[in-house]
């Protein structure tokens, strides 16, 4: 989805990353998106890893030429792209060790809580 200027905002239940090399790039909080919780948790785990995020105003071919994207969003964490439009994409090497990070903060947060969700 689009914001009214036309930047890449999200997907209709979730926010978008992609990947430009090794750079992970996200629409900006500016783009009218809702920074959820999982957003939140997937820029934390980025800066942890010492992965460089921009959060940036994105026109749509910029997605378009990406070397890999992921949804994200509380009921499906962190979902790799298979394909955008006609094109296929393969996943990038970065977003599995994402995805390994998330679970674990989810693991970790479960055993704090004491209960089994």
């Amino acid at each position: 989805m689009l914001d009214i200027s036309g930047h890449l905002a999200c997907a209709s239940v979730a926010n978008i990353f992609f990947w430009e090399g090794d750079r992970l790039v996200t629409p900006a909080e500016e783009c009218g998106i809702l920074p959820g919780v999982t957003r939140a948790a997937i820029l934390a785990l980025a800066e942890r890893q010492k992965i460089n995020v921009v959060e940036d105003m994105i026109a749509p071919q910029r997605l378009a030429q990406c070397d890999g994207a992921f949804l994200t969003n509380s009921l499906i964490g962190v979902m790799p792209l298979s394909r955008i439009d006609e094109r296929d994409l393969a996943p990038h090497r970065v977003t599995a060790r994402l995805q390994a990070a998330y679970e674990l903060l989810l693991d970790a947060d479960i055993a704090d809580d004491g209960s089994d969700i």
